[in-house]
């Protein structure tokens, strides 16, 4: 979430944060089935050998062209209309929710240190520098607030 935002933020029109977003998270997915693929086919004792779980590619890259949509809304921020406040506040929302519900994990089951405490260093840089940024400080806030708690508890809570 943090890195898909970095892009968003530093590309140079809504459309060149569209094909970032989706070039850099459909790259992932390809090198992470690639490569257990890799492994999978040097560690086989067996002759059944599937390349690629392209099911899987398939959806995670759906889900990628979701999140170039979402990249070419988002990039609106910069027009410092009275949307932007909103616009900064939707993935700061999202990285909290993602925070608390990792947090709630780590307690639970001791594990995702790691994660945890980029997701919260995460949270709090990139949330006091959207907030330095957003028009309307208020609406801001009021965003993070409700906008976490129901990603919380819409994602998040029915896993824990």
């Amino acid at each position: 979430m943090t890195t898909t935002t970095l892009i968003i933020y530093f590309s140079c029109s809504n459309k060149n944060a569209a094909i970032n977003v989706f070039l850099y998270l459909a790259s992932m997915n390809f090198n992470f089935y690639f490569l257990q693929s890799v492994f999978e086919i040097i560690n086989s004792q067996s002759g059944d050998v599937y390349f690629i779980n392209w099911g899987l590619l398939n959806t995670y890259n759906i889900i990628a062209l979701a999140c170039a949509l979402v990249g070419f809304v988002l990039y609106y921020w910069n027009k410092q209309s009275k949307l932007s406040s909103l616009l900064y506040a939707l993935p700061i929302s999202g990285l909290l929710a993602e925070t608390i519900g990792v947090s709630i994990y780590l307690y639970n089951y001791h594990t995702f240190l790691g994660q945890f405490v980029f997701d919260f260093l995460s949270f709090i840089a990139l949330g006091y520098w959207f907030y330095k940024k957003a028009n309307n400080k208020f609406l801001y806030i009021i965003t993070v607030i409700i906008v976490s708690s129901i990603g919380y508890f819409l994602v998040y809570h029915s896993f824990l």
